[in-house]
């Protein structure tokens, strides 16, 4: 297999989009959801006292709360939690499709790396864990002949599919497994873990590795750490993040996965970091730039430099993993 791109909510905060957790809690369509239930109360104080709000991390928590010895649920709350979490997802969904209905940025970082890779007609597979429609992207920057397939991993705003919710586990109270993603009507299979193993070359764009994220990733590290180091050395793997803050943040989310070993990853692979800060003054971005699009004249960076700090850590709040 050729190479794999693996898109987070980075990737649309650089676009331009307030896709933030955050930025939902502050509109029209969380206020619209204000209840008596004890899953909404949980939710609002949250989103009133984080100033980056997490919201499946705020979801599993009061799952796992309301299973503990000294639960605060009972089985009147259950139906109004759960009304509660429907209305939920339906407005998030809502609140995406008016958030992203503004006009992208073509010159951002997130744009020109997504243009450059299609150019280059050698993706052989797009895996997204955001909600929001990147075939709707794709169109926006006028790519032709583009043919390479994408997989929304957790639902799309486009259908109305958006899976919002906490994975598989024990903790949670079993009367709250309407909250795991699994459950969903929508959840699909997909090839992810394989793929992953098969690729020749991983972009991670704008994906931070968080907690949510180790299911996908956590076998994959392993796998990495453990197969035949003439195998895994042919490997590429490039992260595209903001700066150093967010480079030793996503080292720190690896190394939670992987048994604080992350620096093994640059023995066993050809493994790296690609800054974006600094724009045009970036050389590894630049090369990287070049390596990925050496013969399309209008992919070099934007002489505006381009201060693309969505793709910092801190901003980089997953919407779906």
């Amino acid at each position: 297999m050729g190479k794999l791109l693996i898109i987070g909510n980075g990737f649309d905060l650089d676009l331009g989009w307030s896709t933030r957790y955050s930025d939902f809690a502050r509109s029209p369509e969380w206020k619209s959801l204000k209840n008596f239930s004890k899953l909404w109360r949980r939710l609002d104080d949250a989103a009133q006292r984080e100033k980056w709000l997490d919201l499946e991390m705020e979801l599993f928590g009061y799952a796992v709360d309301a299973a503990g010895r000294y639960s605060f649920v009972t089985e009147d709350d259950i139906p109004r939690d759960r009304e509660t979490y429907l209305k939920l997802c339906g407005a998030l969904s809502d609140y995406l499709v008016r958030a992203t209905a503004e006009v992208i940025n073509s010159d951002s970082v997130a744009a020109r790396i997504l243009s450059g890779l299609l150019t280059e007609g050698k993706l052989d597979c797009i895996y997204t864990f955001n909600y929001t429609s990147l075939g709707s992207v794709i169109s926006s920057l006028k790519v032709s002949k583009f043919s390479t397939p994408i997989v929304q991993v957790h639902g799309s705003i486009a259908d109305r599919s958006l899976i919002l919710g906490i994975h598989d586990t024990t903790d949670v109270d079993h009367r709250y497994n309407f909250m795991i993603k699994s459950y969903s009507e929508h959840f699909k299979s997909n090839r992810l873990t394989v793929d992953l193993a098969k690729a020749d070359e991983i972009v991670f764009l704008g994906l931070s590795m968080g907690a949510v994220d180790n299911l996908y990733f956590e076998h994959f590290f392993h796998y990495l750490q453990n197969e035949d180091i003439e195998l895994t050395s042919k490997k590429v793997i490039r992260i595209v993040t903001y700066d150093m803050n967010s480079h030793r943040q996503i080292l720190d989310n690896i190394n939670t996965m992987n048994g604080s070993r992350a620096a093994d990853l640059y023995q066993r692979t050809d493994f790296g970091f690609i800054h974006t800060s600094k724009g045009e003054s970036d050389l590894n971005f630049i090369d990287y730039m070049k390596h990925i699009a050496p013969k399309v004249e209008n992919l070099p960076i934007s002489q505006s430099g381009g201060d693309n700090r969505a793709l910092d850590s801190k901003n980089n709040e997953v919407l779906a993993v």
